[in-house]
């Protein structure tokens, strides 16, 4: 559980945590740099804390909190959210019985802000896991538990990033070992409106149109997705944004939407042929003209 400035919180997260139907092995709490009670608050659960003299990142935090444990698997829960006390039990099971490297689950979203949140992805069409993610990131960091062995071969968080980290893991995970999903949910995702989330809204979306595209680079390169898929993935990407802008006239998304025209092309690095190309260039005008039409849609409503 990284936490920083996480007192008002904190409590029912661990409290959460104690509550599971099969008790964690350790509760790490990795305190990043707070200026509050956050570490006291841990130490009175009883939980081992691990205290960072400096802020240095959710990555840098999470990565120093897998470090230190010792199961073969591994929860991960941010400090604002919490648990159904049957989570770890209901996940360990769906893992054994599975061949899978990694859990998931859907969540229940609580708080004081009222924000729309992505569901689970559920493709009209066979895709693989990687394939939907490029869609959209439906996996909340709080619902996974993953095998301790699956991160040892593939890599932790990325430090570089300070946004968009989880999404960059669950891309590059799941080209290397199959994701399972439980089918209700486990998990209480609280938003709020002191969470990255809410006050760098721009800047996420921002982050993860860099991580789409690192995994399109990167999957070209060890893969037989031809670039024509590659395309159409990028294209749905940008169509679900843009639904969701039409959906909820809002200022953000309607910027968001903007964010991710600007990129469809740069989101395809790699080299193509001309008539695909073209195909590209068709893409980028059709959406401009989409794009147009939201904005007068979106300027009515918002009255200006």
């Amino acid at each position: 559980m990284p936490a920083r400035n996480a007192a008002q919180y904190i409590r029912e997260a661990l409290a959460s945590v104690r509550a599971q139907t099969v008790e964690p092995m350790e509760i790490i709490v990795v305190d990043d740099g707070s200026t509050d009670e956050t570490s006291a608050i841990a130490r009175e659960h009883g939980v081992t804390v691990i205290r960072l003299p400096s802020q240095s990142g959710p990555s840098y935090a999470r990565n120093c909190g897998i470090a230190a444990a010792r199961g073969e698997t591994i929860a991960f829960l941010d400090a604002d959210d919490s648990w159904f006390p049957c989570h770890i039990e209901a996940s360990l099971k769906l893992l054994a019985e599975s061949s899978a490297g990694l859990c998931f689950a859907p969540v229940e979203v609580f708080g004081s802000v009222n924000t729309l949140v992505t569901p689970p992805c559920t493709p009209r069409e066979a895709m693989t896991m990687t394939q939907a993610l490029l869609e959209e990131n439906f996996i909340v960091q709080s619902s996974v538990i993953v095998r301790r062995a699956v991160l040892d071969a593939n890599g932790v968080y990325d430090e570089s990033l300070r946004l968009a980290e989880d999404y960059d893991l669950w891309l590059r995970l799941s080209a290397a070992v199959p994701f399972v999903m439980l089918e209700r949910a486990t998990v209480r995702r609280r938003f709020h409106a002191e969470q990255a989330s809410e006050l760098r809204r721009l800047d996420m979306i921002d982050a993860a149109w860099r991580v789409r595209k690192k995994c399109l680079e990167s999957t070209a390169g060890r893969t037989n997705m031809s670039a024509a898929r590659r395309l159409e993935l990028v294209d749905r990407a940008i169509r679900r944004e843009i639904d969701w802008a039409i959906w909820t006239g809002d200022r953000m998304q309607l910027a968001r939407a903007r964010r991710v025209l600007t990129d469809v092309c740069a989101a395809l690095l790699m080299p193509m042929p001309l008539s695909l190309r073209d195909n590209v260039l068709g893409s980028v005008i059709r959406h401009c003209q989409e794009l147009q039409c939201i904005f007068r849609i979106a300027r009515r409503r918002l009255g200006h």
